[in-house]
């Protein structure tokens, strides 16, 4: 029975499977047979066997790998993003240009793209901040730009299929993300996303909490054309800033989410989903009211 066999010509065959899971067979006798006996046992007569710590070892070497590519492109990508003066944030947005007659009185608000006037953060009220805070990101108080138990969770719940990444952004990564990555915000990207990162933790480094809030609600876009509370009060409420109560405070922090879709005023024509709406305005278009946010304001 104890056949000699032949030495499989195994060495150009499999190599890149034999490397991660096969190490060589001590015990291997190309003059036995199959098997054979040794020391009461019964031995598989293989040049290689499998090796499961071979295998824990080499993925750990293709981990290592991995991570060292990954960390390359990470500083390649920071390294060639274009750098700012992060103390001076509203410098890098577009605001509306006020028009005044010869008597100081306010005649005309001019602006390109996006209609906004800066508030200073002085001149919010406690429950317009704490609003935002308590919808966009609990923990902005605390973090240095990132929620990352809410990043980890995001990213295991889409793992195991009970969701997907989204809405992982704290309240910095959304001013940088609006601010220095305009162009490409709405793009789900590794690149998009290390980008917003690394701009988030400029901002928290330059930038204090206060200041950082502030910049956030003044660049925030709110639907109907708003950008920022001080267009959306106007808008909405036809009031100033500092005049907000807590429902209307709650009513705007519930729009960003889907700013186009919670907005509180929509054109009659775009606006064929809305339920029991009220015309607000006639000239120079219908506008109706729109309350599909309501449910976010108890949040």
């Amino acid at each position: 029975d104890d056949k000699p066999v032949k030495k499989e010509k195994s060495s150009k065959k499999g190599g890149l499977g034999r490397a991660l899971f096969l190490k060589e067979n001590k015990d291997y006798d190309p003059s036995k047979g199959a098997t054979y006996v040794k020391d009461g046992k019964t031995i598989k007569n293989k040049e290689y066997k499998f090796s499961f710590l071979k295998l824990i070892r080499d993925f750990a070497v293709v981990g290592v790998l991995c991570c060292l590519a990954g960390l390359i492109a990470v500083i390649v990508i920071i390294s060639g993003a274009p750098k700012y003066d992060y103390t001076d944030i509203y410098s890098q947005i577009d605001t509306a240009s006020i028009v005044y007659n010869d008597q100081g009185k306010q005649i005309d608000n001019i602006y390109y793209t996006e209609n906004r006037k800066i508030v200073k953060y002085e001149d919010m009220p406690e429950d317009l901040i704490n609003a935002f805070v308590a919808i966009e990101d609990k923990t902005f108080w605390k973090h240095h730009g990132f929620n990352w138990t809410r990043m980890i969770g995001a990213v295991l719940s889409s793992l195991t299929g009970s969701g997907r990444i989204s809405g992982t952004s704290t309240i910095t990564q959304q001013l940088a993300r609006n601010v220095y990555l305009a162009d490409i915000k709405s793009v789900r990207s590794i690149k998009r996303k290390l980008l917003e990162m690394y701009y988030a933790s400029r901002l928290e480094h330059f930038l204090t909490k206060e200041q950082i809030i502030e910049a956030y609600l003044n660049t925030i876009y709110l639907g109907h054309g708003c950008y920022g509370v001080n267009a959306a009060a106007r808008t909405y409420f036809s009031k100033s800033v500092k005049d907000l109560d807590l429902v209307e405070c709650a009513s705007l922090a519930a729009l960003p989410q889907s700013p186009d879709t919670y907005a509180l005023l929509k054109l009659a024509s775009e606006a064929q989903d809305v339920v029991d709406s009220e015309v607000v305005a006639t000239e120079p278009d219908t506008v109706v009211t729109n309350d599909i946010s309501r449910e976010r304001r108890k949040l």
